[in-house]
């Protein structure tokens, strides 16, 4: 594969992995912190809602690579040990992706937000770290994850403006 083109695989690759998800979370909960009334209640939902999908996504995704304990295809200079099914970095994007574009509700944010979403889950099968099946059911075990996630948050604000 072209130099340039595997470049351009391996940083989507990026947008995919737990670690970025974390650091963007974290880096929310500093600028939070400092923020305006105002600019915190817009940030609130993203903290309350993209961390715990993202890590709950994550979670399942290794309970279920310890179960099925299938091998990632060797593809390439290295042969990765770890496990392939389903991709964690599928389930990360598309759990982020997918409450994100809950909360905007808008059919054009949801849209470029899923072609970005469908890209970085292929980088993993361009880079021969994963096959389709893999990206497929990571893919959707994020997208479970941040719905439920999503429900459980808007019922628990529900709660609280009752109380209030």
């Amino acid at each position: 594969m072209n130099q340039i083109v595997m470049v351009f695989w391996e940083f989507l690759s990026i947008f995919g992995s737990f670690i970025f998800w974390i650091i963007v979370t974290v880096l929310s909960v500093i600028v939070f912190l400092f923020s305006s009334k105002r600019i915190k209640k817009k940030m609130l939902w993203f903290i309350s809602t993209v961390l715990p999908s993202v890590i709950l996504s994550r979670f399942i995704t290794e309970i279920i690579k310890m179960i099925f304990k299938i091998s990632r295809p060797c593809i390439g200079p290295e042969c990765p040990i770890t496990y392939s099914f389903p991709s964690g970095h599928a389930t990360v994007i598309f759990a982020a992706v997918t409450v994100i574009s809950l909360n905007y509700k808008n059919w054009r944010i949801t849209t470029l937000m899923t072609v970005f979403a469908v890209l970085v889950a292929l980088s993993r099968l361009m880079l021969g770290l994963h096959r389709l099946e893999d990206i497929f059911v990571g893919s959707i075990i994020g997208i479970i994850v941040a719905v439920l996630v999503r429900r459980t948050y808007e019922n628990y604000q529900r709660k609280i403006k009752e109380i209030i």
